[in-house]
């Protein structure tokens, strides 16, 4: 019955989608297509619209309008309209949302969809790569690129008499200046919530600083039930319940509340000193720029264990697969690699320009009102082509679902309802099991995943006799460049 009923709703919500769909124009009042472009709830999007028409017109392409569509991007909502074939035109998506619209068919193979148009040579940021293509195919076109690092408030540092922050340091020297802080931060503090140095601590960045992958070289399993992050656990831990350096949920809570009175939200709190840095993508900036005064800005990467890197992402534009208008959307990408579109993200603050030679500009560099902005904006961009490295998407199981395991597992360990060597066997085993059962389904994919494990047990004889892995073998990007720049890859 459960099923019965699931399956009725499914078609019940595809069949709206049909008719919301064939409600819309096909033509503008003017006689022009229209195409529609599935994105976020951003107040930037119509302004890209009417820049990209200005382009349009200025090469000679076709004319066409571009509805804004901020209703229907959810991925739930982009999957049932697949289903149902009526997609929007344009599709945008971070990558780990394209990569499995690309495993449904939605996604449309952009190689000869671009056959004879002027695409340049710098078309994307490497760094990026693994976000953009699947084997030969490519997925999309970079609307933006960026990474996350501590944004520091050297304005409120300067107040309280503590020096600027290394921009890269070990944990133990991040323990010794959140040590200095705390202390003098809190000193005669009058406000009922106390400072913290940081607002939260990127558990990736700060596990692949030892080395350590969600996945294996070949991505066919998980391998979280490792000492090194069993050890990072206990210390995230004591972190945040000893040191005073993160705040716990409950004081997130209390935070709330104060964000609530002062009509504002973590940004604005980290603006006022609840906290010296807090983590995040040049997006901060969109949020600061309407809070006065401007504060002194800085850039401070994750402590490391040694190996220093950042999470590369892109916010991506694909084409959907069953789009009568591919020819015409087609524009619509290539525009994203122009100058008229990576000034305008220059200037919005809306993470990095995607074309890497735009970012050498004073547009973005040095944003003419914002000076107090500049280092952070050097900073980013000088630490983003040094340090960033694509995330891993295995073949074999989507990244939402290996997310939610590996946040399930820490949660049941901060709560103190499990270990910490409990909680990484939990996510490794959960996650492994999603593989199991995603093969179990589908004779292809166990194809796949055996051929793989052959590569597999090669490089794992390679590691039991201490030897360099064939860098050829590896599969997992992050691991990939991380043999390669540490010597233990060949």
């Amino acid at each position: 019955m459960r099923i019965m009923f699931l399956s009725i709703l499914t078609a019940l919500v595809a069949f709206s989608q049909v008719v919301v769909y064939r409600t819309r124009p096909a033509a503008a009042a003017g006689g022009i297509p229209v195409l529609y472009w599935a994105t976020d709830n951003n107040n930037t999007r119509q302004r890209t619209v009417d820049l990209y028409r200005a382009w349009l017109k200025k090469n000679g392409y076709p004319d066409m309008d571009v509805k804004v569509d901020n209703i229907n991007g959810t991925l739930q909502k982009l999957v049932i309209q697949g289903v149902a074939g009526v997609g929007p035109d344009i599709i945008n998506a971070f990558a780990w949302d394209l990569k499995f619209l690309n495993q449904t068919g939605m996604i449309a193979d952009l190689g000869p969809v671009f056959a004879g148009l002027p695409v340049p040579a710098e078309n994307h940021d490497p760094m990026v790569s693994n976000d953009l293509w699947e084997g030969s195919a490519r997925l999309g076109f970079s609307q933006n690129a960026g990474t996350s690092y501590y944004f520091v408030n050297r304005t409120w540092l300067r107040s309280i008499g503590m020096a600027m922050p290394p921009e890269s340091w070990t944990p133990d020297q991040f323990e010794a200046y959140g040590r200095e802080y705390v202390a003098k931060a809190n000193r005669g503090r009058k406000e009922k919530v106390r400072s913290f140095l940081i607002n939260t601590v990127d558990r990736e960045t700060l596990r692949r600083s030892a080395g350590i992958s969600i996945f294996n070289e070949t991505l066919t399993a998980c391998t979280l039930n490792r000492p090194e992050y069993v050890a990072l656990y206990k210390r995230i831990y004591r972190w945040m319940y000893d040191e005073k350096f993160i705040p716990t949920a409950a004081e997130s809570a209390s935070f709330s509340v104060e964000a609530g009175k002062g009509g504002g939200n973590y940004t604005q709190l980290f603006h006022r000193g609840y906290f010296a840095m807090q983590w995040s993508g040049l997006p901060i900036l969109i949020m600061l720029r309407d809070i006065q005064p401007p504060v002194d800005l800085g850039i401070a990467e994750c402590p490391n264990l040694g190996y220093r890197n950042s999470v590369s992402r892109t916010y991506a534009a694909a084409l959907y697969s069953g789009s009568r208008n591919q020819k015409l959307a087609r524009y619509f990408l290539l525009y994203l690699t122009s100058e008229p579109h990576n000034l305008q993200i220059a200037d919005n603050g809306d993470q990095m320009p995607p074309i890497p030679a735009f970012r050498e500009r004073d547009a973005f560099l040095k944003p003419a009102a914002w000076p107090n902005e500049w280092d952070a904006h050097r900073q980013y961009k000088d630490k983003a082509k040094e340090l960033g490295i694509p995330s891993e998407y295995s073949p074999w199981v989507a990244y939402a679902p290996t997310q939610k395991e590996e946040y399930k597992a820490w949660d049941t360990f901060i709560s103190r309802v499990a270990t910490a060597e409990a909680a990484c066997a939990q996510a490794e085993e959960r996650i492994n099991d999603l593989i199991a059962r995603a093969c179990q389904r589908s004779a292809e994919l166990r194809a796949r995943r055996a051929k793989a494990l052959e590569v597999q047990a090669r490089i794992d004889q390679f590691k039991k006799e201490g030897k360099k892995i064939p860098l050829n073998l590896v599969q997992n990007p992050f691991l990939y460049r991380y043999y390669k720049d540490t010597g233990a890859g060949i």
